[in-house]
């Protein structure tokens, strides 16, 4: 069969019937090369023969090359209004060459009485993104079927009209109260509805729309009526930091602000729903607590709100430092729909005594009795202290202030390579008090001690300043001369080459700056004393 159901209005007056070659493809000119012939016949079902159709039992001939076959089948009408009724067709072999498969056999034929056609609304669910514009919207003819020429064989009109839901007229889309007009024979009317885009991100709203008879005509049934448009929020919710760099000036404000700012949407009202963030800081170069103290939060934006502050506090002291970093980062917000961006920045603390205290007589340390490692074209410079390992030397000494360091195999386990590294700096100072200090940095966690207990966090009394950083330990003490000793000491690595297998090993090692204070006008000893007294 051609089709396995056929839908006709009572008033038609007959139907077409038809049975077809499906198989070969439909693209070859020639599916079945010889003639042959098929039964077709009527059964009742709901629909009954004489009161509804006429009988059919024939004979459907299909020439050389034909595809199709076909019948009408008599419709009677009545002035009974009545429901859908049916019948069937079947198809059956009449000596039909046993190659030809047939198949479908039987098609089902609904009879709906054209007393009564109906019109609604082609879908009763439209879903829309409030950027796209607009939704179209439309009625159509349901009944007598669509596929006839003429289902209404006059002009008429239905009323559409829009109604809030949690969308709104004006700010999420128009209302309209509108016709919609069918001319004769037409199957379907519509109508734009413009949807509102704004720059609010919004939760999934929708409207109603409903159709009224307007004056219809009494045969016309109106089904369904009723239809609803959901519109989903196309906008870019995006919140970040306001800057990726702060800087501050040591001891010029308490804290320095920082704020995360609604980026998109724009407007009065952005984002018109509470949500929140997570604020983070954490050490990079400047360490929590010594630099500046833990601001971590979390940070609630009430509806509509578009920029949230928050004071980091920035720790002051009399210390000369280099610049130091914070890393500042935002989490994921609450809600899915909003992404932070940018969600990682800095704050810079600069500190003004740094540039007055930085002078011409600074010393950078590898200290003197060292060279270069073997293979001096790698990447990193490292140096070896030459000499037997596990020994101390002397850097600097005098009437009040002696700097020594400890050297030691560098821990590469590796017969072809006989490394040497300053492992251990030791400095015995006289503090302002009088009392003999012992300073110690270890390259071994990188910890830094006074007279043998380690130090967690800054040590000042009497002169003496001891302050630890992750991989670095700043230390002052009182000289001889009038301003202070100040020198830095850094915990590093590096890495060199097995000379026969060019194989890289990595290691590390304790390195130093003297920043100012040596004491250039007393008799001083050791390695740089005896230089610089020279």
């Amino acid at each position: 069969m051609e089709r396995t159901l056929y839908q006709v209005s009572e008033g038609v007056g007959y139907l077409q019937v038809c049975a077809v070659v499906i198989r070969p493809d439909e693209n070859t000119d020639c599916p079945i090369g010889f003639a042959f012939e098929v039964e077709l016949s009527t059964i009742n079902g709901s629909a009954v023969q004489i009161m509804d159709y006429v009988s059919l039992d024939t004979t459907l001939q299909f020439a050389e090359c034909d595809r199709m076959s076909c019948e009408n089948i008599t419709i009677n009408e009545d002035e009974t209004l009545e429901n859908i009724e049916a019948f069937f067709v079947t198809l059956e072999r009449n000596g039909l060459d046993s190659s030809i498969t047939l198949n479908p056999t039987r098609a089902e034929i609904e009879i709906r009485d054209d007393d009564g056609p109906v019109v609604g609304l082609e879908e009763t669910f439209y879903t829309t993104a409030e950027g796209v514009g607009t939704v179209e919207v439309c009625a159509v003819v349901y009944s007598p079927n669509g596929n006839l020429a003429c289902p209404i064989d006059f002009a008429f009109s239905v009323e559409l009209l829009t109604t809030d839901g949690d969308a709104v007229s004006t700010m999420d889309y128009d209302s309209i109260t509108t016709t919609l007009p069918f001319g004769r024979c037409d199957t379907r009317s519509c109508v734009d509805v413009l949807i509102t885009d704004d720059d609010v991100l919004e939760d999934t709203e929708s409207f109603f729309v409903s159709l009224l008879r307007n004056g219809l005509d009494s045969r016309i049934t109106l089904d369904p009526t009723q239809g609803e448009i959901e519109i989903i929020d196309s906008d870019d919710a995006v919140i970040g930091l306001e800057r990726t760099l702060y800087s501050i000036q040591e001891g010029s404000a308490p804290a320095v602000e920082v704020c995360i700012v609604v980026y998109r949407p724009t407007g009065i009202c952005p984002i018109p729903f509470p949500f929140s963030v997570m604020f983070s800081t954490s050490d990079l170069t400047a360490v929590v607590d010594n630099d500046y103290l833990d601001a971590d939060t979390i940070q609630i934006f009430g509806a509509c709100a578009t920029r949230r502050c928050i004071f980091v506090p920035i720790v002051d002291d009399s210390i000369g430092e280099p610049d130091e970093l914070v890393s500042i980062s935002l989490g994921d917000p609450s809600d899915s729909r909003i992404t932070a961006s940018p969600r990682q920045g800095l704050i810079n603390i600069t500190d003004m005594i740094m540039e007055t205290e930085f002078v011409n007589d600074t010393v950078t340390g590898d200290p003197l009795m060292t060279v270069p490692v073997a293979f001096p074209d790698t990447s990193t410079l490292c140096y070896e202290v030459h000499g037997e390992s596990d020994k101390f030397f002397n850097l600097i000494s005098d009437n009040c202030v002696s700097v020594n360091a400890h050297y030691a195999r560098s821990g590469i386990n590796n017969p072809n390579i006989t490394l040497n590294v300053i492992d251990a700096v030791g400095i015995r100072a006289v503090s302002n008090n009088g009392s003999c200090v012992n300073i110690g940095v270890d390259l071994e966690g990188c910890t830094a001690s006074i007279n043998g207990v380690d130090l967690s966090s800054m040590y000042r009394e009497n002169g003496i300043v001891v302050r630890k950083y992750s991989s670095r330990v700043r230390i002052t003490v009182p000289n001889c001369e009038d301003t202070d000793l100040v020198m830095w000491v850094f915990c590093t690595g590096g890495r060199t080459e097995d000379p026969y297998t060019w194989e890289y090993f990595s290691f590390n090692f304790l390195r130093f700056v003297v920043m100012r204070g040596i004491n250039l006008r007393e008799e001083s000893h050791g390695l740089l004393g005896k230089l610089l007294s020279s």
